[in-house]
């Protein structure tokens, strides 16, 4: 946070989802330092972006129907105490990457319009593997992995946790 001003977060980076069913929901958090204390007037979707990204109130239900927290309160932000004002949702429905703003509005002059950037990856499918089990004790084992995304996939690392086992003959950046 600056000496003196309202801190949010840099980005809201839901990740990659899954499948068409997966949602993410990530807090929004807002710190003021100012006094007196600041009021949050509203939290909105920039462009009107409801295909994927909804808001509620903090703790509120989730509507499908919302691109503002509706039934957000004016609340005021005391100082130097991050406070969460609204629970921001994406929806993994249709495959590709996804970035925009969600706008948090108060009442200072100098931070009426505050832009909270987010992301996220939408890939439908999963990754499987299978082992060939046809040898005994100290012999190699054949490791199947398909792909289940309909994008190629590059297999860029690999390791095994257990250290009775180990890799051998991977090549990095196999595309699948």
């Amino acid at each position: 946070m600056l000496p003196s001003g309202i801190s949010v977060p840099k980005l809201l980076d839901f990740g990659t989802l899954h499948s068409t069913e997966a949602v993410v929901s990530l807090p929004l958090s807002v710190s003021s330092s100012l006094l007196p204390p600041v009021r949050l007037l509203s939290v909105v979707l920039e462009d009107g972006e409801t295909a994927h990204l909804k808001l509620s109130p903090h703790g509120g239900p989730h509507d499908d129907s919302d691109e503002t927290a509706e039934g957000l309160d004016v609340i005021e932000l005391p100082p130097h105490v991050p406070t969460p004002v609204a629970d921001v949702s994406f929806v993994g429905r249709e495959q590709g990457s996804y970035s925009g703003n969600v706008i948090v509005t108060t009442d200072h002059p100098d931070y009426a319009r505050l832009v909270v950037p987010y992301e996220a990856r939408v890939l439908h499918g999963e990754m499987r593997w299978g082992v060939a089990c046809s040898g005994r004790g100290g012999q190699l084992r054949a490791l199947t992995v398909v792909n289940g995304f309909a994008s190629p996939v590059a297999l860029l690392d690999a390791s095994v946790a257990d250290t009775n086992f180990q890799l051998h003959n991977f090549t990095s950046g196999r595309v699948l």
